[in-house]
């Protein structure tokens, strides 16, 4: 085995296949944990949405604040069968967050790694969409004909607006060289 392999190897880190396209997970006993480039509310309404998606039981069990501030969120999962885990989300900084699914000894590892696969699939479309509506908002103000008179973007540097031109054509660059 080569270098860098043997030392995942020997911490417990695994590559998941479900989740190896995002990074690395690692099962500790029971537990799987990851992380989410992502703030702690968003990575909360993703990994709520997943398991409602799933058809599981999802319920609350504790929240532990910090100066007002929701720090940690414990969540009970249930399958039809009665199956149990205990989702746990820590806010690690404003854009990051640490998850660890809780199976139980001799529990279902390939659902919780699906569990895992739904959540970062709701947090990268989450991700995904906030970019286009903010590319959508850039655009959209692109295209207004009263930007260019707006007292806060002036007229010669708003690219919607037509550039004089000299007898030559536009007047690009001139005074540069």
């Amino acid at each position: 085995m080569g270098g860098a392999a043997a030392g995942c190897a020997t911490l417990g880190l695994a590559p998941i296949a479900s989740v190896a396209n995002f990074g690395y997970a690692a099962w500790t006993g029971s537990r799987l944990r990851f992380v989410e480039d992502a703030g702690f509310e968003s990575v909360t309404l993703a990994a709520e949405r997943a398991l409602i998606g799933l058809d599981l039981g999802v319920e609350l069990t504790s929240e532990l604040r910090r100066k007002g501030e929701v720090r940690t969120r414990v969540y009970q999962v249930r399958s039809e069968r009665g199956d149990l885990a205990i989702l746990r989300l820590v806010r690690l900084s404003p854009t990051m967050t640490d998850l660890t699914l809780d199976v139980g000894i001799g529990g279902n590892r390939p659902a919780a790694e699906l569990i895992a696969d739904h959540i970062r699939w709701y947090v990268d479309g989450d991700t995904i969409r906030a970019s286009r509506r903010a590319a959508m908002e850039i655009f959209a103000e692109s295209m207004d004909p009263d930007r260019a008179a707006q007292p806060d973007r002036p007229r010669d540097t708003d690219p919607t607006t037509p550039q004089p031109t000299g007898e030559d054509g536009p007047d690009f660059g001139r005074g540069l060289l």
